[in-house]
């Protein structure tokens, strides 16, 4: 299912084509479906650090590729449908993150943006103390931003 949130982007350049980025985000929710049914909703928080390359820094245009890891808080689970009032627990998550953009400079100090990111969401799922499998979110993010060079 789609979400659509705000979040905030550091990245720390320690030369012109290489840099860190800290990605935070208002927790997102997210549909648990099995075989078309719809059996719950979960909220999560997925701050993500992302090793990231610049391929033409200085130029106008410039996209870049980027690899990281990601560890997503997993809260507000809530059964619904065939499962409804049962206790459905999810367990916080480890994982692998990639991301792909595009900078459009606009001036030295501004630019505008859109990316791409990947995020490894797999966890361990519980209902009434039972486990009964693993779930693989997996979300695809898609951004537009606004990007100010300090």
């Amino acid at each position: 299912d789609s979400n659509t949130r705000p979040s905030l982007m550091v990245e720390y350049l320690w030369t012109p084509n290489w840099g860190v980025e800290v990605l935070a985000a208002v927790p997102f929710e997210h549909e648990i479906r099995t075989g078309g049914t719809k059996i719950g909703e979960i909220t999560h928080l997925p701050p993500t650090v992302t090793l990231q390359y610049h391929f033409n820094p200085e130029g106008s245009v410039s996209p870049y590729i980027g690899a990281g890891l990601n560890y997503t808080f997993i809260y507000d689970e809530e059964s619904k449908g065939p499962i409804a009032g049962s206790r459905l627990r999810l367990d916080d998550s480890f994982g692998l993150a990639a991301h792909a953009g595009i900078d459009f400079k606009l001036n030295e100090r501004w630019s505008l943006g859109a990316d791409i990111r990947w995020i490894d969401l797999n966890t361990d799922v519980t209902l009434d103390g039972a486990d009964i499998g693993e779930a693989e979110v997996d979300p695809l993010a898609y951004g537009a931003y606004l990007l100010y060079r300090f």
